[in-house]
């Protein structure tokens, strides 16, 4: 049951939160003016 939980929830979970923060940097987009509000979208 942990094993399940970690690589189905939360290993895709901290994927996408940073990968929702990191890529805007690296392409550095000004639209992304709240990125916490981007993330509960």
């Amino acid at each position: 049951h942990a094993m399940l939980m970690i690589f189905f929830f939360i290993m895709p979970g901290t994927m996408a939160g940073l990968g929702n923060l990191l890529v805007p940097f690296q392409m550095s987009v000004p639209e992304l003016v709240f990125p916490k509000i981007n993330n509960i979208g």
